[in-house]
């Protein structure tokens, strides 16, 4: 999960099977709104159902899976897990086993689904809850989002989900996102050289890779997308655990509050407005 000293991101790297089999939509009122609250941290949160139970999940586009469940959670629920076969990283090296299981039940704003598969480390989220103060038992990652049209909206603490196409009004540049990266990954310019960035609603700031941050005199970070310019403070963070993705940069909450996003999955495009 996160260290959350300098940096509010979930990575997870290796081969990774976050599968959706055996699950249900029963329930599917358009559209989806899903409201989440914002902690002191810049972290955000929404109230889901797991079976019967109301959890708090936060929403971590850095984290690749659908759900993660806690452990206590789990035991609260009665869930019998397995080994899933591999480890999960942070970009502080830190590794852990990860177990699978399948909640009978998952609610999400207005949707409903049965039979839903999750991922799980032992002590992990908790360990998380108290760094931050706030007590979760649940993420909802990229993979629960990447399959709608998405529209977040910062200012009105607001996800909405739709299963068909969203109209596009004034827009002010969009960019095209990697359909088959388990994250949100986006061309980006540094310096007249492309890169790549991840977006990511689980961290509260704009982290730049440490050696790319070396390069510039202040904390003043410029970067291009879609044909934008931007400056933002940053902050330096050892990303070399991304090199494989070409990732300098993790654009977090400060970048994204100022916008709506539309995500549009059938195209691969991240629309911006105002």
């Amino acid at each position: 999960m996160k260290n959350f000293k300098t940096l509010f991101t979930f990575l997870f790297f290796g081969i990774f099977a976050a599968s959706c089999s055996g699950q249900i939509r029963t329930t599917f009122v358009e559209p989806n709104k899903i409201f989440f609250e914002k902690t002191d941290y810049g972290l955000i949160f929404t109230n889901i159902r797991v079976n019967d139970k109301d959890v708090k999940a936060m929403i971590d586009f850095g984290d690749q899976h659908k759900l993660q469940l806690s452990s206590t959670l789990i035991d609260q629920l009665n869930i019998e897990t397995e080994k899933a076969g591999y480890q999960v990283s942070d970009v502080y090296g830190n590794n852990w086993d990860v177990k699978n299981g399948t909640a009978q039940k998952l609610v999400v704003g207005t949707c409903e689904e049965n039979n839903v598969e999750f991922s799980s480390q032992d002590g992990e989220m908790e360990s998380v809850s108290q760094q931050i103060g706030t007590e979760f038992n649940a993420v909802l990652g990229w993979g629960y989002f990447k399959k709608y049209h998405t529209e977040i909206d910062y200012s009105a603490s607001l996800f909405t989900l739709y299963d068909g196409k969203i109209t596009i009004e004034n827009e002010v540049f969009s960019v095209q996102f990697q359909k088959e990266a388990n994250q949100l990954i986006i061309p980006a310019i540094i310096d007249n050289h492309k890169v790549n960035f991840m977006i990511d609603t689980g961290s509260p700031v704009t982290v730049v890779d440490s050696l790319e941050l070396q390069k510039i005199d202040n904390q003043d970070f410029v970067f291009s997308i879609g044909g934008e310019e931007f400056k933002i403070k940053a902050y330096p963070q050892d990303l070399s655990v991304l090199a494989d993705l070409g990732i300098k940069c993790i654009l977090g909450g400060d970048f994204l509050k100022n916008w709506k996003i539309i995500i549009d999955p059938e195209h691969n495009v991240l629309h911006f407005k105002k």
